[in-house]
């Protein structure tokens, strides 16, 4: 079972929504989310969440013990148990409404931030009444097809992390691979609007421009993708095949190339991630994730490139 191929995986973003005209990804947060008013976020698009151009940040790194960002990974339920962290908020919600720090304009710069994702998977539970297993299961797991369960992380509230923690076996995240080469439809059932997609895979200019300097410590994005964006909470590779990428912790992939009929998943753990026995007590050295030189995407376009020949 893979565990948080989260990072743009098409499950939490509100395409869903937009197409039912529910959410509109140039509104403000704050149309949606009031109380984020007083946040960070006042000012930023939900565009800009998915762009992962919103400004807000938050003191870290995430694996620093008493951060900011630390404790908002412990309001997740990551870092367990609670009361090892007393001074971390209650939940994500608690958590989000302390990012007060903006660090650049909205839309003016790339950097990945996970609480983006969450803030979007609160304003989809917003407008549809539904916690988002109920919203996922209803809308993508049943139509598509997938043969067993998926699982979230979910903290005291019920609220299930949209930034992490997704959990699906190799063959139901290949169907959501193969829902996006068929153009969003699978089993006589257009699921995903086709014009989404297509949108994803070609994003506009600037965010080709912007991409590559962000400094988290996720993704050595620019060396992966020199030529690539981030869009639609996808990693998009170049503007010329607009092949694009969910790319989830430990190195976990899901790679797909429509132009090619081609994609590829890829379940792993590197070595070096931090140990979660160490996240779960305070006082601990913790360990900061290493680098490690990526080979998947060579052996995805190797692979590619002899079925296209």
């Amino acid at each position: 079972m893979g565990f948080e191929i989260h990072h743009g995986d098409g499950v939490r973003d509100p395409w869903i929504l937009v197409h039912r005209g529910l959410v509109d990804p140039e509104n403000l947060v704050t149309r949606y989310l009031p109380e984020l008013k007083a946040t960070a976020y006042r000012g930023a698009t939900v565009q800009h969440l998915l762009d992962m151009t919103a400004g807000a940040t938050l003191k870290g790194p995430w694996y620093v013990p008493d951060t900011d960002y630390f404790n908002y990974i412990v309001a997740s339920g990551y870092f367990g148990p609670p009361e090892a962290h007393p001074e971390a908020p209650a939940d994500v919600w608690q958590a989000i409404l302390r990012i007060t720090e903006q660090e650049a304009p909205h839309g003016a710069r790339f950097a990945y931030f996970d609480p983006n994702i969450d803030v979007l998977g609160l304003i989809m539970q917003r407008v549809t009444g539904k916690f988002l297993p109920e919203l996922y299961s209803s809308e993508l797991w049943g139509p598509m097809g997938a043969e067993e369960d998926a699982c979230q992380i979910v903290d005291k509230s019920r609220f299930s992390m949209s930034s992490g923690g997704f959990q699906a076996t190799l063959r139901d995240f290949a169907r959501f691979a193969l829902l996006h080469l068929r153009r969003g439809r699978l089993n006589g059932t257009q699921i995903v609007p086709s014009e989404w997609i297509e949108a994803t895979r070609r994003p506009k200019p600037v965010l080709f421009e912007s991409f590559g300097n962000d400094a988290s410590s996720y993704v050595d994005a620019r060396s992966e993708f020199p030529n690539g964006a981030y869009h639609n909470t996808f990693w998009i590779e170049d503007q010329e095949r607009g092949a694009y990428v969910a790319w989830g912790y430990g190195g976990q992939l899901i790679y797909i190339d429509p132009e090619a009929d081609f994609a590829a998943v890829k379940l792993s753990h590197q070595p070096g991630q931090l140990p979660v026995k160490r996240a779960q007590w305070p006082n601990q050295v913790y360990q900061a994730p290493k680098p490690l030189p990526f080979d998947s995407f060579a052996a995805f376009r190797a692979i590619r490139d002899e079925l296209e020949s």
